[in-house]
């Protein structure tokens, strides 16, 4: 594993344990009857989803930055359509209709950190390539 590859992946368990821990405050003491028990397997899914495309985009940014500014931009819309798919998914299967917008809230914040994490750490390496 590269060296970018693994600080990555300390990034986005540190992300993952955070995020973990305060969902665990809020829904465990501040809002319980909100708590959903997709949750768990939700940051699971960001995080798996967020490293593999991390993975790909690095492999095409230290390939050729030609190559990774083309490509960024589908894989992007390619994983919003992967948590789209996701999302609706849930919300087709779910009996609980009541859950579905504290289930889109989550969604959409969990999607907001692993996506600014992401972005963030590309757009470093990438400026130092450039360098």
């Amino acid at each position: 594993m590269s060296k970018s590859l693994s600080k990555f992946a300390a990034i986005l368990s540190t992300i993952t344990l955070v995020v973990l821990m305060v969902g665990g405050v809020l829904f465990g003491k501040i809002i319980p009857q909100y708590y959903l028990t997709i949750l768990p397997f939700m940051l699971l899914f960001f995080f798996v989803v967020t490293f593999v495309s991390f993975w790909i985009e690095l492999r095409l940014l230290q390939a050729d930055i030609g190559k990774f500014t083309r490509y960024s931009m589908v894989i992007t819309f390619a994983k919003l359509f992967i948590y789209l798919i996701f999302g609706i998914s849930y919300m087709l299967n779910n009996s609980n209709k009541s859950s579905l917008i504290t289930f889109v809230i989550c969604l959409f914040v969990l999607y907001l950190i692993y996506t600014i994490a992401e972005v963030t750490y590309l757009s470093k390496l990438a400026r130092n390539k450039s360098k």
